[in-house]
């Protein structure tokens, strides 16, 4: 098998990877299932999902926002790697929906100081690093590092997460989601214009934040800290609010990642926020869910009732973790999370139209602290669960996708099989069914073992573009276990889940005159001796043996040449050890398994 690292920058998969990006929506079929409207698709998911969102929307938006400074720098993202400069005029004529017609910030009020505002101003940056310093960009670049300048802050620096709004100021509170608003932008703008004390400022920023809001238990982050422990939400002892928040989190990690990209290597706390990082990636790791690879809406109540499997926070971590792996920030162990993480939001998330655009869905709508819109939101585990309003492609969480998918993509990383499962047909017979999301893909391999095999082995090599294979040689055993790859000329994916049929309990309906019965007493513990009764419908050879659940041969009961007929014999098992064993039979195609339990 193939170990593709994510550091193998120089690989002829990853020249391709560059080159399917290029190339939007070539080769597409399609197929309907009884789940969704299938697409196979050689267009990466980072292109899919821009393209959807350009078709749906153009402009983004005609707002002023975080949201559309979230989505529209992951599109800059895809425009420097692919050079399309459809992405750039996208960008731009997003961007320019945002002014008023006298060149203002639509719906900005300075004196509100709140730091959401501050997202998009990333992309002003983005145009006037491209020589697109128009008056209007330029004046707004002033006016958002003016509102840093003499925003109200904490006693130790760190910014409040907003001022001066009536009943929706957040005065003497730090958020998470802030670090990641105002941060970047920050320290990008302190790089660009030579200001180096920007970078102690924006390291202020994310160290007081951790130094509170950080549970020395679980290493996670609390959604918001209030330095003057007034707020119904915070704790009388510490400030913070209950929970941690699954998208507050993913803000943070994020902010972490992309600070870093303006930090000089020489500069003398680059290793400080490095070592935050590290600290979060852990803390992030241990709530992943283990079946599904995505997180929850309150990352350590997992499967709790009302708690659920949420996007944007899923999309964060994995953007967040692979881009830490790349940059050499944090182990690259952490990939085997990177790669669950963005199988599971493949599998749990992605669904796809019959125009062939995607969806992603199951993100919270919005959530925060505090009074808003007559509301008081206690930070409280049934506040962030019941927050029912999901979102359908909310830029919050497609922005993070694409951001994450462009990560994965660049290594060649190749999806596996999704919701694989085995189904018997038949005694002999299985149908393989699985979700295809690998747009890397040129074919699948099956896998199979049962539970007298050492080994998994390979069955069938299937071409892409199908979802499903019958397995019509179904071997005789208690259990046979399937599982599946996805590969390419250079690449082979991990396995999918595999998919385990338990025979012993199976009705066979190719049995005819042939039959195969196991007297024993129940309940257990049964005499040691025990009657078999068996009968074939034409001559042949019939073996009845007996293993254990290692699948070892213990006890050859019979192996001759039989005539049609019924026949009988004991089983003595006065020298088997107390336990589990499986008696089987065969005879020309039909083979059958019982469990034996034994207790003397």
């Amino acid at each position: 098998m193939i170990d593709f690292s994510c550091n193998n920058k120089n690989s002829i998969s990853t020249f391709l990877v560059y080159l399917f990006i290029a190339t939007a929506f070539l080769n597409i079929t399609v197929k309907a299932s009884d789940k969704s409207f299938i697409c196979y698709s050689t267009t990466p998911w980072s292109v899919r999902m821009v393209e959807s969102e350009m078709k749906r929307h153009n402009p983004y938006s005609n707002s002023w926002g975080y949201v559309e400074g979230t989505f529209l720098k992951s599109v800059e993202q895809l425009w420097r790697i692919t050079g399309d400069s459809r992405y750039f005029q996208y960008i731009q004529n997003s961007l320019d929906a945002g002014f008023n017609s006298n060149g203002a910030l639509k719906s900005y009020d300075i004196s509100i100081y709140s730091l959401d505002e501050i997202c998009e101003g990333r992309i002003l940056l983005l145009m006037y690093n491209e020589g697109k310093g128009t008056t209007k960009y330029q004046n707004a670049i002033d006016t958002l590092r003016k509102q840093l300048k003499y925003a109200p802050r904490v006693a130790e620096g760190g910014f409040w997460h907003r001022a001066n709004m009536k009943s929706n100021a957040y005065p003497h509170q730090m958020w998470l989601d802030g670090i990641y608003m105002a941060n970047p932008f920050y320290a990008e703008y302190g790089k660009l214009f030579n200001e180096p004390e920007d970078f102690d400022d924006v390291v202020t920023q994310v160290t007081v934040m951790e130094k509170h809001a950080r549970d020395s238990v679980t290493g996670l982050l609390y959604h918001g800290w209030d330095e003057s422990k007034t707020q119904s939400w915070a704790n009388p002892a510490t400030g913070c609010s209950p929970s941690f928040w699954g998208r507050a989190v993913g803000w943070y990690a994020m902010a972490l990642v992309d600070i870093l990209d303006y930090l000089p290597a020489y500069y003398p706390d680059r290793p400080k926020v490095i070592a935050i990082l590290q600290r979060l990636v852990e803390a992030i790791a241990k709530v992943q869910d283990p079946t599904h690879g995505t997180w929850y809406q309150v990352l350590d109540k997992g499967i709790r009732e009302g708690n659920y499997r949420e996007s944007s926070a899923s999309c964060m971590f994995v953007y967040a973790l692979a881009k830490a792996v790349r940059l050499g920030y944090i182990d690259q162990a952490y990939w085997n999370v990177v790669k669950k993480g963005y199988a599971g939001i493949l599998d749990d998330f992605i669904t796809t139209n019959k125009d062939s655009t995607i969806n992603l869905i199951q993100t919270c709508a919005t959530a925060g602290l505090g009074m808003s819109g007559g509301f008081y939101r206690d930070g409280s585990f049934n506040y962030y669960a019941n927050q029912t309003v999901k979102s359908l492609n909310d830029g919050k969480a497609t922005g993070p996708f694409v951001l994450a998918s462009l990560e994965v993509e660049k290594t060649g990383l190749i999806v596996p099989p999704l919701d694989f499962t085995a189904k018997l047909q038949t005694a002999r017979s299985a149908e393989l069914t699985w979700n295809d999301k690998s747009y890397n893909a040129t074919g699948f391999v099956i896998e199979r073992k049962t539970n007298l095999d050492d080994n998994f082995k390979e069955i069938a090599r299937i071409a892409k573009g199908t979802n499903s294979y019958i397995d019509q040689e179904v071997p005789s055993a208690s259990s046979v276990t399937y599982r599946a790859f996805a590969y390419n000329d250079s690449s082979v994916s991990d396995p999918g889940r595999e998919s385990v049929i338990d025979l012993t309990s199976v009705e066979h309906t190719d049995r005819k005159n042939t039959g195969f019965m196991l007297y024993q007493n129940y309940p257990n513990p049964f005499n040691p001796s025990t009657n078999i009764k068996y009968s074939v419908s034409k001559t042949s050879r019939v073996e009845i043996k007996i293993y254990d659940l290692l699948g070892r041969e213990v006890v050859r009961l019979l192996d001759k040449t039989k005539a049609p007929g019924t026949y009988s014999l004991e089983l003595n098992a006065g020298k088997l050890a107390n336990g589990i064993y499986i008696c089987k039979m065969e005879s020309g195609k039909f083979s059958e398994s019982k469990k034996l339990v034994l207790m003397k």
